[in-house]
């Protein structure tokens, strides 16, 4: 095997010119970090409402889904901006100051004294994460050759839910726990969880700084105006009704994912008098639902080649219905019913993701790309908001009232789905 052979790939993975196997090795390594970190931060938040803030329980549901819509809207507003500055500046700067800016967020967080802090702090939060955010989707385009992105892609999917339940659930998930057993207050106890993910940011920032590709960016991608990107999409949606369902599904499995990070974390912590170990026991159920997301995925994937994209997304809407409204059921999230749940959870959130992206990819036309998957990503972003908002005032209702909010909107697409299938059915004929 010659030299150049050796350089240019990573396993069964053809790179891009003057990518290097280690500079991959250091993107999956960034993108388990990174995974683990973004997720601690809704998971982590019930304790710095409770303990810190003294937040009166039924005000921290409302209170928390104000906060990720907020921050949701800031991501929205600045990944377009930040998207031009990775393609004049070298990628991993801007990966590398996305670390540094939650890492200065973390450390802020536990020393807020009131809920205004909290937005601005939430500020700080949405310009590091639409920071990594476009890095991290900037250079999944840089480094594979075209031919093997989706094998890129797909390791990218296992490294970052295998993240979940090898380190955020048994490491980041028991900070509080581990400092509160060491005989801190909690006030201390917060201080010292949060920066400890401050420190573990900074490590992040210099890990991309120094050891990702260096230079400016290879990828020839065009990168165009949030507002005539919008336009176009939509125009686009109107003539191919297929599009159209694509970012409807974007909206829904976006959402789905913010309601369980955002509100099942919040459930624990309000039922159990030990705050610290509701976010491990919250780990512990979030990370058997990424297990069973990724043992579920090959199933699914032969299950998607063998049937038509439209009905795997009527599919997959009726399992995500079917795992969101069983949280009706669960009176203690300690409970027996709530491992059932988890692992429908599990069937739904890989079968809406998978079923989400072969749709968008095989209905996009190839010079208008770009376009349906920005306005596929800007209409995930608005399920989160949506998700988040109206999610915080149900949960202050009923703690499964977010669960039901998403099941409603899952069944909504599903409907919309099998109309798009009989119009679809029409216009053949």
């Amino acid at each position: 095997m010659s030299k150049a052979s050796l350089v240019n790939r990573f396993g069964p993975i053809t790179l891009a010119d003057q990518v290097l196997p280690r500079h991959v090795l250091v993107f999956y390594l960034a993108a388990f970090f990174g995974v683990c970190i973004v997720t601690f931060l809704n998971s982590a938040q019930p304790y710095l409402l409770t303990e810190l803030l003294h937040i009166p329980k039924q005000e921290q549901g409302p209170l928390a889904g104000r906060l990720s819509g907020f921050q949701e809207v800031i991501v929205i507003l600045t990944a377009g901006p930040l998207g031009v500055w990775s393609d004049r500046l070298p990628r991993r700067s801007i990966y590398a100051v996305g670390y540094t800016i939650l890492a200065f967020g973390f450390f802020c967080y536990p020393l807020v004294t009131s809920v205004e802090w909290l937005y601005l702090v939430r500020f700080i939060f949405a310009i590091g994460i639409s920071c990594y955010a476009v890095a991290l989707a900037s250079l999944a385009v840089d480094y594979p050759r075209n031919s093997d992105r989706g094998k890129f892609l797909a390791l990218q999917v296992v490294v970052t839910g295998m993240a979940i339940f090898l380190f955020a659930r048994p490491v980041l998930g028991q900070l509080a726990s581990w400092y509160a057993g060491a005989g801190y207050d909690p006030v201390t106890t917060g201080k010292m969880t949060f920066w400890t993910v401050s420190v573990l940011c900074l490590f992040n920032a210099l890990l991309t700084a120094f050891l990702l590709k260096p230079g400016l960016a290879t990828s020839s991608e065009q990168r165009v105006e949030l507002m005539p990107m919008l336009k176009e999409g939509f125009q686009l949606a109107k003539s191919q009704p297929a599009i159209g369902l694509s970012y409807l599904t974007a909206f829904a499995t976006r959402g789905d994912f913010a309601v369980i990070t955002l509100f099942m974390s919040l459930w624990f912590t309000q039922t159990t008098v030990d705050t610290g170990a509701g976010i491990g026991d919250f780990y512990a159920r979030f990370g058997a639902i990424q297990v069973v997301a990724l043992a579920w995925a090959p199933f699914m994937g032969l299950i998607l080649d063998r049937i038509d994209r439209i009905n795997g997304i009527i599919l997959a809407m009726i399992i995500a219905t079917i795992a969101y409204t069983s949280l009706i059921m669960v009176d203690d999230p300690r409970g027996g019913l709530m491992w059932v749940s988890v692992v429908l959870l599990g069937f739904a959130e890989t079968s809406t993701i998978m079923a989400g992206n072969a749709l968008v990819g095989e209905s996009a036309p190839i010079r208008q790309r770009g376009v349906v998957l920005g306005v596929f990503t800007v209409l995930g972003g608005c399920g989160i908001f949506a998700a988040s908002v109206f999610g915080g005032m149900l949960f202050a209702v009923l703690p499964a009232g977010p669960f039901l909010f998403m099941a409603a909107v899952n069944l909504a697409v599903m409907v919309v789905a099998l109309r798009v299938k009989k119009t679809m059915a029409s216009a053949a004929q």
